[in-house]
Parts: C-alpha cells; sequence; structure tokens
C-alpha cells in the first residue's frame, strides 16, 4: 500500500524482485495496482487497510494516522511488534 509516486513504486518492486536471492516472489503489487470501479473508489483506504493488517511485515510512517491505526489493528490480533517498523 502506496501513495508514493509510480516511477519509486517501480524501483521498489524492482528491488524487491532483485533481492531474492534466486527465488522468485509469487507476485509483488502495490495498491496503485488496484482497478477500481466508480462505486468502489470509495472504499480504497479499506483495502489497504487490510493489506497492511495481514502483511509478514508492516513497515509504516511514523506520523500517519493510517499506519497508526494499521499497527493498533495488528497488535489487537496478536502480531508481534517485532513485525512493525514504523520509520
Amino acid at each position: 500500500m502506496t501513495n508514493g509516486p509510480p516511477e519509486w513504486v517501480e524501483e521498489v518492486k524492482a528491488a524487491f524482485r532483485k533481492s531474492t536471492g534466486g527465488k522468485e516472489w509469487r507476485s509483488v503489487r502495490s495498491s496503485r495496482d488496484l482497478v477500481v470501479s466508480a462505486e468502489q473508489k470509495y472504499v480504497k483506504q479499506a483495502v489497504d487497510m487490510l493489506i497492511g493488517q495481514r502483511a509478514q511485515v508492516f513497515i509504516g510512517n511514523g506520523f500517519s494516522s493510517l499506519s497508526g491505526i494499521v499497527t493498533m489493528f495488528r497488535m489487537a490480533n496478536k502480531i508481534p511488534a517485532q513485525q512493525n517498523r514504523l520509520l
């Protein structure tokens, strides 16, 4: 999940693919890849939050209310604190 510029998102995806050490990522996607209808656009943030809650590791911004809420939900769901990174 990101609101970063598309060029930056592509660089991050390429870095993930490159860093696999010979293993293949099944998929590298961002919320920018999400195609929604006019009706669905109003729930995109909720989808982002669900993705963040279910991620193996969540990397967020310590000043973001969205990151804070996602971290709170992850803690409520007993996900170890070490799997949350707030920068």
